[in-house]
C-alpha cells in the first residue's frame, strides 16, 4: 500500500510540474506505467496541446495510441505495379503500322489533356485559308534544314501529312525543336502558310510533370551495368561496394538496371574481352557475388541488352534457368521487365536499361560529349516526350499490339542504365538516375568515344528524395 502511495505522489508530481490536473480514472491508467514512459507522454500533452488543463481516460487512451503508433515501424511495401510483358508478334508490315498508331494514339491523348482540348486532323489544313492560327498534333516524319534560314518539320496523323516551319531566328522554338526527334509526337500551332504549310508559332511537347509526395522511410541504392564475366569488370571495386551496401547504406533495396553479366556474342569480337566465356559461367560467379550481400537487402533485377533474352524491346525478365542459378546466392531477388515501374510505399521508380540513349546522344543537338551533366539532359529529354524509345530503327522494337514504351503513368524517380557514365538530376520534380558502372573502359566503348565513370552507385533516401553518388574505384 505504501508503495502504491509513493507512485501515486510521483505521478502527481510529474503532473504538477507540467500544470495539469488528471481525473482518478486517467490517474490509475498513467500508474501502470514506467516513470519515464509518464513524462514523455505528459510532456507530449503539455507541449502539443497547450489548451488541455486536465488529463482525462480518453485524452490519455488517444495519446498512448498516438504514440504506439510512432514507436511501431510502419511496413513499407515494395512491388511491381507495371511490367511491360513481352508479347510474340510476326513482324508484319500491319504489325509496325499498328503498334505506331498505338504509339500516336497514346501520346495524343495525353497532348490533348494537356492543352485542354481536341485538335483537327491534318488533313483540315488545306481546306483553311492563308494566314488563319491553327493547331494540329502530328508525328515527326522529317525534320530538316532549308537554304531560306528556317527548319522544316514534315508532321503526318492518319489522315496526311503537312510541312510546318520554324524560323531559326526564333531561338525559343529552336531550342524546343532541338528536343523533337523522329517519331516523337508534338503539338503545333501556327498560321496557314500561303503554300498549305504552317508557320509555326508554338511547339508543345508531351512532358511529364512531378507530383506531391510523402516521405518513405527507406533507403535505395541503385546500380547498372555491372558485366560480370568481362576482363574488364572491376570486382574489387563491386566487393567495395558490397561491403558499404552491408553496412553504412542502411539499405532495405537493391536496383540492378540491367546488364548484370556480359554476356555472349553482343558485339563483335567481344569473346576477346572474356575472363567467363559461358553464360552459366557469368552467372554463377555473379550468384556468388550476390550471395555477399545481406539478406536484408531485397534485390530488383531488370535486364539489359547483354542479358541472355530478347533484343527487342520491351524485354521479358531473365528466364528461369538463369534465375535459379542467381537464387543459389540464398538473396530474395525479384525479376522483371525492362521497362517496368515499382513502388517503394507509394513511391513509383520507372526502371528501363536506356538502350535508347544512343539515339538521344545521337540526334539532340548539345548533348555530345557524354559527361554526367548531358546524360541528364538525354534522361530529360525522353521524359519531356513522354518515351523511352522516341527514335524507331536505331535500336531493335517489337511491333506488338500495344506501344509500352510510351511514359503514361509519371514516375517520381527514373533510373536508367547502359551509357556506363553516371547522372543526378531533376525534371520538374522528378528525380532522374543513371548509377553508372562497374566495368572499366573497353575498346568498344572507347571506339565510341565515351568515357566511362566506373565504380559508382547512387544511395537514395527515400524520406527526403535526395541522392547521392556513391565511388568504389
Amino acid at each position: 500500500m505504501g508503495i502504491a502511495i509513493r507512485s501515486e505522489r510521483r505521478v502527481l508530481k510529474i503532473l504538477l510540474d507540467a500544470g495539469l490536473n488528471v481525473t482518478p480514472s486517467a490517474l490509475n491508467e498513467l500508474k501502470k506505467r514506467n516513470l519515464d514512459e509518464i513524462r514523455e507522454i505528459i510532456s507530449r500533452i503539455s507541449s502539443q496541446r497547450q489548451e488541455v488543463a486536465v488529463i482525462t481516460l480518453d485524452l490519455l487512451a488517444s495519446e498512448i495510441h498516438r504514440k504506439e503508433s510512432f514507436d511501431k515501424p510502419r511496413e513499407v511495401r515494395c512491388e511491381v505495379v507495371f511490367e511491360a510483358q513481352a508479347e510474340k508478334v510476326d513482324g508484319r508490315p500491319e504489325d509496325f503500322l499498328r503498334y505506331m498508331r498505338s504509339r500516336f494514339d497514346k501520346l495524343t491523348s495525353i497532348l490533348q489533356r494537356k492543352i485542354g482540348h481536341e485538335t483537327p486532323k491534318i488533313i483540315s489544313v488545306r481546306r483553311m485559308k492563308p494566314r488563319e492560327t491553327v493547331d494540329i498534333i502530328g508525328m515527326v516524319r522529317e525534320k530538316r534544314s532549308t537554304r531560306g534560314g528556317s527548319y522544316v518539320l514534315i508532321l503526318e496523323d492518319v489522315s496526311g501529312t503537312v510541312p510546318c516551319f520554324v524560323d531559326v531566328k526564333n531561338r525559343r522554338l529552336v531550342s524546343k525543336l532541338d528536343r523533337v526527334v523522329m517519331d516523337s509526337v508534338i503539338w503545333v500551332r501556327g498560321s496557314v502558310t500561303n503554300n498549305g504549310g504552317i508557320g509555326v508559332k508554338n511547339i508543345v511537347l508531351p512532358d511529364v510533370n512531378g507530383r506531391e509526395r510523402r516521405g518513405v522511410d527507406a533507403r535505395i541504392v541503385f546500380i547498372s551495368d555491372i558485366h560480370v564475366g568481362s576482363k574488364y569488370f572491376l570486382e574489387d571495386s563491386f566487393l567495395s561496394f558490397v561491403e558499404w551496401l552491408n553496412g553504412e547504406s542502411n539499405a532495405r533495396y537493391l536496383v540492378l538496371c540491367g546488364d548484370l553479366v556480359d554476356g555472349v556474342g553482343i558485339y563483335p569480337d567481344q569473346e576477346e574481352e572474356l575472363e567467363l566465356r559461358s553464360l552459366r559461367e557469368q552467372f554463377e560467379r555473379a550468384s556468388e557475388l550476390l550471395s555477399k550481400i545481406s539478406r536484408d537487402v531485397e534485390i530488383i533485377y531488370i535486364p539489359g541488352n547483354h542479358e541472355p533474352v530478347r533484343q527487342a524491346e520491351p524485354q521479358p525478365p531473365i528466364g528461369e534457368d538463369f534465375l535459379r542459378v542467381l537464387r543459389k546466392s540464398g538473396r530474395s531477388i525479384r525479376t522483371s521487365t525492362n521497362p517496368c515501374m515499382i513502388s517503394v510505399d507509394g513511391i513509383k521508380i520507372l526502371l528501363y536499361h536506356g538502350r535508347s540513349l544512343n539515339s538521344i546522344f545521337k540526334y539532340v543537338p548539345g548533348l555530345q560529349p557524354v559527361t554526367p551533366e548531358t546524360m541528364v539532359e538525354a534522361m530529360r529529354t525522353l521524359l519531356q516526350l513522354r518515351h523511352l524509345a522516341p527514335v524507331y530503327g536505331e535500336m531493335p522494337i517489337a511491333p506488338e499490339r500495344e506501344d509500352k514504351l510510351v511514359i503514361e503513368d509519371v514516375p517520381d524517380v527514373v533510373c536508367m542504365g547502359h551509357v556506363h557514365v553516371y547522372g543526378i538530376g531533376e525534371h520538374h520534380g522528378i528525380k532522374v538516375i543513371n548509377p553508372g558502372t562497374f566495368q572499366d573502359e573497353t575498346p568498344y566503348i572507347e571506339r565510341m568515344g565515351i568515357r566511362v565513370t566506373p565504380g559508382t552507385a547512387v544511395l537514395m533516401d527515400l524520406s527526403d528524395m535526395s541522392a547521392e553518388l556513391k565511388r568504389f574505384s
